[in-house]
């Protein structure tokens, strides 16, 4: 089966952490790594401060994603991680190395952060090469532009967006119905592939969509435990 056969779908919708990338990111753990690597030892209990002063301002890093304005990103991690020093009594002057730092481990050369599956680029080229449209609808930050690029993923695909900068997540069927508008295909032209029940096969089916359910952690009835069997689902030999 093809785009072009009766029934299928002209476009494949992907998630990302889980499903394309394994996302190690953890606030609290990578903190205190930047802090180490910029040559700080902090306690490990000062890993609760840092989780519980971005829960306070969760709702300033969504107004800030959603500008799409990468200085006032930048400058609210700054920020962020200045109150931290600051709480924790230690020197501010650590905020330039330890920014530095968080890069290097997302996007340096060595970086393990994100991951990418190794199943998710042979697919993803299959399709492609079945003439499939491919997009990615994440819960994600701006890095998710970052992620994909670093891990050889971005070229695949025409779009990729990150919830918090289209101000909705899944399962939310609002950040759906902006992919299928920049397709500009129906919802029965398209299907979604994901790791999450809720986020990605709740939401899909809330917005319309049909769905596949990725479980890497030993596949239930109606879902597959790797990428490598999408194009089975797709009727592809």
């Amino acid at each position: 089966m093809n785009p072009g056969s009766p029934g299928a779908p002209k476009a494949v919708l992907f998630d990302a952490a889980g499903t394309l990338i394994d996302s190690r990111f953890d606030l609290p753990t990578f903190a205190l790594d930047t802090a180490r690597d910029a040559g700080l030892q902090l306690l490990p209990e000062s890993a609760r401060v840092i989780g519980g002063l971005y829960l306070q301002r969760r709702a300033e890093h969504e107004r800030v994603e959603a500008t799409r304005d990468e200085a006032q990103v930048e400058a609210f991690w700054v920020d962020l991680t200045r109150s931290w020093l600051v709480a924790m009594g230690e020197d501010p002057a650590f905020v330039g190395p330890m920014r530095a730092a968080a890069h290097e481990r997302m996007f340096g050369a060595a970086a393990e952060t994100f991951v990418v599956f190794p199943d998710a680029a042979p697919c993803l080229e299959r399709l492609k090469a079945e003439g499939f449209r491919l997009a990615v609808v994440s819960n994600w930050d701006r890095t998710l532009h970052q992620a994909l690029r670093h891990n050889g993923l971005d070229g695949y695909f025409e779009f990729a967006l990150a919830s918090l900068q289209e101000g909705t997540e899944k399962p939310d069927p609002r950040i759906f119905q902006i992919a299928l508008a920049r397709l500009g295909l129906s919802t029965q032209e398209v299907i979604h592939v994901g790791d999450h029940l809720v986020d990605d096969i709740e939401g899909a089916r809330n917005a319309g969509i049909r769905s596949v359910h990725l479980d890497r952690f030993g596949p239930i009835q109606g879902s597959i435990g790797t990428l490598s069997d999408l194009p089975g689902c797709l009727g592809l030999a």
